[in-house]
Parts: C-alpha cells; structure tokens; sequence
C-alpha cells in the first residue's frame, strides 16, 4: 500500500474521532444516560422474546448448557479445567445465595412491604431518568425550601458572618445584639403559644440554673475524673428519674442536651 494514501486513511480517521468527540458527548456520559433504558429495553425484549419465539429450553436449561460446552473444551488442559470446576462451584454458590435470599424475601416480606418496596423503586428510577419528574420534584423541593424559610421566619435582611472578621467584635455589641433578637424570640414561649419545646419553672428557677451553667460552663461531662461533681449530678439525675418509674439497683440511663436526643 502506497505510504501516501496510509497516510492519508490515517488522517481522515483521526478527523472523524476528533469531530465525533465534539459533536457527541464522552462514550461514558453517554452509557451512564443510556443505561436505565438499556436495562429496560434488555428486559422488554427478553420477555418478548420468550413470548412470541417460545425457545424450547429455559433461560437456565441455556445457561447450563453452555458451561457444560466450555467444561468440554477446557477438559483436556488440567489447570484450566481445575479453574473452570473452581468457578462453577462459585458461581453455583452464589445462585444458591441468590435463591436463598429470594426465598427469605418471600417468606418475611408483607404484601404491603413488598408493595412499598416497589413503589420505592419506580418513584427512585423516576425521578433521577424521567425529565418530567424530575423537574415537578425541583419545583416541589424550591417551594418546600421557600416555606420552609418562612416558617422558621428568618429575617431576609440580616447579616451573615460566614468567615471571621478581620477585627473581633465588641462583646458589648454582641450582648446588644443578641438580647435584642432574644427578646423578640422569645416572646411566643414567654405568652403561651408555644405547645412543647420549652418547659420553664419560673423565673427563679432560670436564674438558677444560669448560675450553675456559669459555674461549669467549661465541664466536659465525658471526663468525669475531672469534673467528679458534674458526673454525680447525673448520676443523681437518672436515680431520680428511675424512682420515679419505678426502677431498681441495676436501672441505667443517660443524659442528654435536650429532648430530641
């Protein structure tokens, strides 16, 4: 072959790659777009198949068959043949894991379980291949953020610090701040419109424990060797609220920093 004309092959080659390249996106992009729908369309057509050209052997009678092909042409070279024995008892193991696994689903799974799981799965595949869906949940997910914001009732004009100030605050200007946002937020609990979350004992009581929380303001409760007093009042705390229920010597608990924990 002229050297010439290889060349020149070689050239229209390396243009026709380069020009797919631009106009088509990377191969995995498109096999990672393409793969639900693979997986579907594989799926459809094996039941169609099944259907309308009704093979006379089964998916797994095929199957076997073909091991049974390679273990013939594999059976005069010793080593080979030992790895192909080895790789069908594993293979052979893990279908009966498979089958195992299918059967406990069966056995353990409700109807309604196996409805929600279904249910699960379609709503899954949905949303992340099916562009109508996926675009009516953007537009759910932007509106629950935006009542979201209003129902939490942040101020959309207040400042943010989100990186440390080049120079620190006053701590007067801090307290100001912060018992000026206090006394607004916390007047819903103050008057009565707050069912649950708050639980106050009076006002004595809260200038109680904000002395107790001054005085261990730095206790870490985890080192109880160093703070043994902190680790006695929880101690004292959980006995109490055993007796209360009724518990004995070996009732055990732990505290928290509020209720949702």
């Amino acid at each position: 072959m002229d050297l010439s004309f290889a060349n020149g092959i070689a050239a229209v080659v390396v243009a026709a790659v380069l020009v797919a390249y631009w106009m088509f996106p990377p191969l995995p992009v498109v096999l990672r777009t393409a793969r639900p729908i693979v997986t579907a369309i594989g799926i459809l057509s094996w039941i169609g198949f099944r259907l309308f050209f009704s093979p006379p052997s089964s998916f797994l009678d095929l199957f076997v068959d073909q091991l049974h092909r390679i273990n013939e042409l594999l059976v005069d070279v010793k080593l080979l043949s030992d790895l192909w024995t080895v790789f069908q008892d594993v293979l052979g193991m893990l279908l009966i894991a498979a089958t195992w696994r299918f059967v406990y689903c069966l056995m353990h799974y409700s109807l309604s379980e196996w409805k929600e799981l279904l249910i699960q799965t379609i709503f899954e595949w949905s949303q992340e291949n099916i562009p109508l869906v996926k675009n009516e949940l953007n537009k759910v997910k932007k509106q629950t953020a935006a009542s979201v914001q209003q129902i939490i009732g942040k101020d959309p004009n207040r400042i943010l610090t989100t990186c440390l100030p080049q120079d620190g605050i006053d701590a007067t200007d801090i307290l100001a701040r912060l018992s000026s946002k206090g006394r607004i937020e916390n007047q819903a609990w103050q008057n009565g419109k707050v069912s649950g979350a708050v639980y106050p004992a009076g006002k004595e009581h809260s200038q109680l424990m904000h002395s107790v929380y001054g005085i261990y303001i730095w206790a870490n409760p985890l080192h109880a060797g160093i703070w043994p007093t902190v680790n006695q009042c929880e101690g004292e705390l959980i006995a109490m609220t055993a007796n209360i229920l009724h518990g004995n010597d070996e009732t055990v608990g732990a505290t928290s920093s509020g209720g949702t924990e």
